[in-house]
């Protein structure tokens, strides 16, 4: 009985110490993981409200988003002051390196898209992911 216990024992032990060790071949390289290039500068910043963006958890602000995203430019940012944005419709980042950006808690995006089963923010950049 004894010898019974110590060769389970034994067994088990030695299942959990090899049952962590990855095979050579299911490694990954994660060597270029991440961004690989320098972090662009995104100076270039567009207030959402200069467009006609209202904060105020009612007015729909589609319209204002798509008149600043056809003003976006690479390297521009969407700015959302602090308030509620309405949107009953999808939103689209339809150009490259283009970024949304609120001011922390302050700033909320609502959407309400009528029941339909869809994305709210949709990215179709042209430029492959590096």
């Amino acid at each position: 009985m004894i010898a019974s216990l110590v060769f389970l024992i034994l067994i088990s032990v030695s299942y959990i110490v090899h049952s962590q060790e990855i095979p050579e071949n299911r490694l990954v390289d994660w060597s270029t993981a991440g961004v690989t290039t320098d972090i662009p500068d995104f100076s270039r910043i567009i207030n959402i409200t200069d467009f006609g963006g209202v904060g105020d958890g009612v007015t729909s602000n589609n319209a204002a988003f798509n008149a600043a995203m056809a003003a976006a430019t690479p390297g521009t940012v969407i700015l959302f002051p602090a308030g509620t944005y309405f949107f009953n419709n999808s939103i689209a980042l339809s150009k490259d390196s283009v970024v949304i950006r609120g001011v922390g808690r302050s700033t909320e995006l609502k959407f309400n898209l009528g029941g339909l089963q869809r994305n709210m923010i949709i990215s179709t950049g042209t430029e492959p992911n590096i």
